[in-house]
């Protein structure tokens, strides 16, 4: 970050590539590929979750990956502390995409770190199988869908996901925090494994 002369101005590392959206695009993306993506990702998260950081807008726009396969975690613009207790009752103002928004913080306008993972969960929903477990294209009826409709399991909606990353995948994005990963260490843990043919 540079202030100088009345001048500010930040310089940033230029990522050559694309973003997880537009690779998503190309069509649907080979297993192993999606697997170091996801695990890169729960890597990211549990370096800025240590540091007491919530990202709180990830999403696959704002995940860039090199020429060499390598995945960035980007734009923490509505970043925050975890011991920055500002909410949406405070704000008046929900931050982050509908779509990727933790159920609870959907209904309580708070969320902690495990949020970043219901996030990333998503995520991995949609760069496995090619669509969105939600089906709403509103985004008060994105938010809303969760509440109501339980997402067709990856096995149905694709056939050829290995059992283990499915179960993965549901246990990231499971609707009760509880039954969520308590860390993005232990979701970077399995996916390691998975990735090491050690499920």
């Amino acid at each position: 970050y540079f202030d100088q002369n009345n001048v500010q101005a930040y310089a940033m590392e230029y990522v050559e590539g694309k973003d997880l959206r537009e690779r998503m695009r190309e069509g649907l993306i080979p297993m192993p590929e999606v697997i170091s993506i996801l695990g890169q990702c729960a890597s990211g998260l549990e370096a800025i979750h240590k540091d007491g950081i919530l990202h709180r807008d990830l999403k696959p726009e704002n995940i860039l990956i090199t020429r060499k396969g390598i995945a960035k975690i980007a734009d923490f613009g509505v970043a925050r502390l975890k011991g920055d207790f500002s909410s949406i009752t405070k704000s008046g103002v929900m931050v982050g995409t509908p779509k990727y928004l933790s159920p609870e913080y959907i209904e309580t306008g708070e969320s902690d770190h495990r949020g970043d993972i219901y996030a990333l969960g998503v995520i991995a929903y949609e760069a496995i199988s090619g669509k969105s477990p939600f089906r709403s294209t509103t985004g008060v009826s994105l938010m809303l869908e969760r509440f109501k409709t339980k997402p067709p399991a990856l096995a149905v909606v694709l056939p050829d996901c290995p059992v283990e990353l499915a179960k993965i995948v549901q246990k990231a994005m499971s609707f009760s925090i509880s039954n969520r990963y308590q860390s993005a260490a232990e979701l970077h843990e399995d996916l390691e494994l998975l990735a090491a043919g050690k499920p």
